[in-house]
């Protein structure tokens, strides 16, 4: 048993780190390419925003970015095995996930945004779409093939895939005891 615990948290601890070191990568690439080439004017200029350049932006920007990769890691693990027995659309799956609810419908989301706040902008919103669809369709297909590839080197499905098998034999165990007998007290 000790053994199981073990190997369920080296998949999970390897899971978040991976989730973690992948989401920094892709925000900080697609994000720069973004900057760069499609937001930066709508970024400098929109009512609310801090300033990019300045010293609370760029002292809490990569903290903030492990943190969230960190949180992905957590919230994906559980459906782990589901993304990855999707096959090529488990990424999507990913994307889909941290876009909708992330972005679009989460408690600071575009819809609270629109409907309870001023500050809706529907110009930073459009300029930030094409950034944020790529990031999480990056993010969720390389996450799942770096599961995919740990998986092959390792020779086995990890963790939560035996525990899906001992819940299986569970279940077949209990449906092979006999029905109860249904008594009813005399009258």
């Amino acid at each position: 048993m000790a053994s199981a615990k073990r190997s369920f948290f080296r998949v999970l601890v390897g899971f978040i780190l991976r989730s973690t070191v992948l989401h920094i990568i892709t925000y900080f690439v697609i994000g720069a390419l973004a900057f760069r080439f499609m937001t930066h004017r709508c970024d400098e200029t929109a009512p609310g925003m801090r300033d990019v350049h300045g010293e609370f932006v760029m002292h809490w920007f990569f903290p903030a970015q492990v943190v969230r990769g960190v949180l992905f890691g957590f919230v994906l693990f559980p459906l782990r095995r589901t993304l990855l027995d999707i096959k090529h659309w488990g990424g999507f799956v990913v994307a889909g996930i941290l876009f909708m609810i992330g972005w679009i419908i989460g408690i600071n989301g575009v819809i609270e945004e629109w409907v309870y706040s001023t500050r809706f902008n529907p110009g930073l919103f459009l300029a930030h779409l094409p950034e944020v669809v790529i990031q999480t369709l990056l993010y969720g297909y390389l996450l799942l093939a770096w599961e995919r590839r740990v998986e092959r080197k390792h020779g086995l499905r990890q963790m939560p895939h035996h525990i899906e098998q001992a819940t299986a034999w569970r279940m077949k165990s209990t449906m092979d005891l006999p029905a109860p007998v249904n008594e009813t007290p005399p009258t």
